[in-house]
């Protein structure tokens, strides 16, 4: 692509500050030499983290991911992110339960998609990953996971609607 050519067609329709404000033009291929530099660089700084920073920014990555996810309407499941958190937070699971001050058998079951999480569980979430991961994040995503299943869930829609009597029926005109 030619850029001065569009830099040029981009002037004549914005402003010089409009168009800085809402393009990025791409830079220069770094050379291999440029690349390994990086490389370098970065892994020598990935060595000097501390495992705190390192759980640190890795929870970080996981609140962009389950924001991704709430955003896109992807269909990953609550538990993904629970088992991730578990992994990043180096826990087991019955040390997250009774960091949680749940049972573990509570967190089985919402780890197999048995139980569905409750507002409490997403403010101790919260406060467990030191605030980085708002409680609003986990609530939203957990009801993701029920809005895909009221969508789906023929099964449970049938067996509920056999509950109901004394039904409002509209008739077709």
């Amino acid at each position: 692509m030619d850029y001065d050519k569009k830099f040029e067609e981009l002037k004549q329709r914005y402003t010089l500050e409009e168009i800085v404000e809402s393009f990025v033009f791409p830079g220069k291929e770094p050379t291999p030499e440029e690349h390994a530099e990086f490389v370098r660089l970065r892994m020598e700084r990935l060595a000097q983290t501390s495992p705190e920073e390192g759980i640190k920014w890795r929870l970080f990555a996981l609140k962009y991911d389950i924001k991704e996810c709430i955003e896109l309407k992807k269909d990953t499941p609550f538990s993904h992110f629970i088992e991730k958190y578990i992994d990043i937070t180096n826990k087991k699971q019955k040390d997250l339960a009774a960091d949680l001050s749940i049972n573990p058998s509570t967190l089985s079951r919402i780890l197999n998609g048995k139980e569905s999480v409750g507002k409490s569980l997403a403010y101790r979430l919260e406060k467990h990953s030191g605030k980085l991961i708002p409680a609003i994040y986990w609530w939203k995503l957990a009801q993701r996971e029920i809005e895909q299943d009221i969508l789906t869930n023929v099964v449970d829609r049938e067996r509920e609607a056999k509950m109901v009597k004394n039904a409002f029926s509209v008739e077709a005109a």
